[in-house]
């Protein structure tokens, strides 16, 4: 099993391939791997089925690949389109006009509601339209009407929750580390502070 086939073939033009990329690409090498040398058949070609190909740049390492995924996943680049994804999938660009400029258009039954197979009289077609809907997929539910907003970047982030619950801020926004007793403050890195104030302010990077 490749990769690189399996990703050539649903991004053909005309491929009626339709394909995700499970959790697991994400979180667990293992499932990359036969590494308990399992008869898994062979493929149409005649080739036996083993670990998947992975493209060349994980160097045969299905921890490095499932590294480079997550990082990707979690980087700023997504985090940026993330919104985009959602209208595709969850939101206006899943059905109507929106949905075909976006060209994200997929077979009629895989939408909810696309077809009530209770009032299909003939028992061949009910099966038919049964097998297709459990065998091939269905489009999630419409959730949102309009444009979802775009997620902040980290750039955009005054100061991180955790920060601000852990140290509070001052008038100006700035975070300020200060125990509760309004003796010493404590800094960040655990140490006392003797300025009379008893506290220490940092920057919204957590700076000081």
């Amino acid at each position: 099993a490749s990769l690189s086939d399996a990703y050539s073939s649903c991004t053909s033009p005309g491929n009626s391939d339709v394909r995700e990329l499970i959790p697991e690409f994400f979180t667990l090498p293992d499932f990359l791997a036969n590494s308990n040398n399992l008869p898994l058949g062979t493929t149409q070609a005649g080739e036996e089925v083993g670990d998947v190909r992975l493209p060349p740049w994980a160097n045969g390492d299905p921890v490095g690949f499932v590294r480079v995924q997550r990082q990707a996943l979690e980087s700023e680049h997504v985090s940026a389109s993330l919104h985009q994804w959602i209208d595709l999938i969850f939101g206006f660009k899943q059905t109507g006009k929106a949905a075909v400029d976006a060209c994200n258009v997929y077979y009629y039954l895989t939408y909810e509601n696309g077809v009530d197979v209770e009032n299909i009289d003939d028992p061949l077609m009910r099966r038919a339209a049964e097998a297709q809907i459990a065998n091939f997929g269905q489009t999630p539910r419409r959730l949102f009407n309009s444009p979802h907003p775009r997620r902040k970047a980290a750039s955009e982030v005054r100061a991180p929750v955790f920060e601000t619950l852990l140290y509070g801020t001052d008038p100006n926004g700035s975070l300020v580390a200060a125990n509760s007793t309004g003796g010493f403050g404590m800094q960040v890195d655990g140490s006392r502070d003797s300025s009379p104030a008893g506290r220490r302010s940092l920057s919204p990077t957590g700076r000081q």
